[in-house]
């Protein structure tokens, strides 16, 4: 028996699969008409609750390595987690520069055009970013190891 003190207790009954799919349908109707007021409050709420947003993120990156590499892959390069992966077998897993064995390659791509040429070892790819991409330095900097030898 409730008192005047007691709270309120509600018991909701399961939703059918049709009342559900129909909360859903007016759900995405709001959110295309209020697109840019639903951005702003979805913005605001991560914004107050950052350390939130930042454990759940790691926990899911940790949890779905598989979807992390392919959402990073897709958002950094244009390719997908499959493309990537038979790019590594076409290069028998090895780097297109040094042809090292490699556990995982660095996609290299052209900075102007964003055209990927490759997959790469940690250390080609870092060479070729500290030489600017440049052929003509890099033949410079071989011709000058050449002479020294």
């Amino acid at each position: 028996m409730q008192t005047l003190n007691s709270p309120i207790i509600r018991v909701r009954r399961p939703r059918t699969r049709e009342e559900k799919d129909l909360q859903n349908l007016r759900s995405r109707r709001y959110r295309e008409k209020n697109l840019e007021k639903v951005r702003k409050s979805a913005r605001e709420w991560n914004q107050r609750n950052a350390e939130k947003v930042r454990k759940y993120s790691l926990h899911w990156y940790h949890g779905n390595p598989q979807k992390a590499k392919d959402a990073s892959l897709r958002k950094n390069h244009g390719i997908s987690l499959e493309e990537y992966n038979r790019m590594f077998v076409s290069q028998s897993g090895n780097c297109a520069i040094c042809q090292k064995r490699m556990k995982i390659g660095c996609v290299d791509h052209c900075h102007v055009s964003g055209r990927i040429r490759g997959l790469l070892c940690h250390s080609c790819n870092f060479a070729l970013g500290l030489l600017k991409d440049s052929p003509k330095i890099i033949r410079s900097a071989a011709e000058y190891l050449e002479r020294l030898l």
